[in-house]
């Protein structure tokens, strides 16, 4: 019960998602892991990202889930973070919209 009061705590600390990674640093083995999601304290999102199933959600917690499962080094950058004034970018007229950094990086090559 320790180790998944610990990766609760770093979960809290990015939106209720928590990586495989940060789990194993903090002394949970992935056997546990896989109970955790078997008896539904954890849902499994992709390989080696995981979300606590008791979370009350946030604006920001899919962009939490993306920037985990693109991998480390990941980052969002711009404008698009949700707000009650939605902004457009004056010379396409798109709306602004964040950018997951090491997406591209990645992509290309």
């Amino acid at each position: 019960m320790a180790h998944f009061d610990d990766i609760y705590d770093i979960a809290a600390d990015g939106y209720g998602i928590i990586t495989a990674a940060q789990a194993r640093e903090a002394g949970a083995a992935p056997s546990e892991l896989n109970r955790w999601c078997a008896d539904g304290r954890l849902l499994r999102r992709g390989h080696g990202v995981y979300k606590l199933a008791r979370w009350v959600p946030t604006s920001y917690d899919a962009y939490a889930e993306a920037a985990a499962l693109v991998g480390g080094g990941a980052y969002l950058h711009g404008a698009g973070w949700p707000t009650r004034n939605r902004s457009r970018n004056a010379e396409t007229g798109a709306a602004n919209a964040p950018l997951l950094g090491g997406a591209r990086d990645r992509a290309q090559g």
